[in-house]
């Protein structure tokens, strides 16, 4: 049951941090997650890929997370209706 519980409660963080609003603020590296719910920028940008990659979670069951330069606003960010 506590397994059912935390397993619940991540997915909805995971869902949570999903749907905030985008991080996009202009060219340069970021941090990416990839959820069930889909992909979403998590923290950027970072002047370089060490920077991004030295506040980089490690991945787990629920999320995986990388470091990836976008010179634009990817679609799939844009998506959310926020811009």
């Amino acid at each position: 049951m506590t397994r059912i519980i935390l397993a619940a409660t991540v997915l909805l963080l995971s869902m949570t941090a999903a749907l905030a609003k985008p991080v996009w603020n202009g060219p340069g590296w970021y941090q990416v997650a990839g959820t069930v719910v889909g992909l979403f920028l998590r923290a950027g940008p970072f002047a370089s890929k060490a920077d991004c990659k030295a506040s980089l979670p490690r991945n787990d069951a629920d999320a995986f997370y990388l470091c990836e330069y976008h010179a634009t606003r990817p679609d799939w960010e844009s998506e959310r209706g926020e811009g």
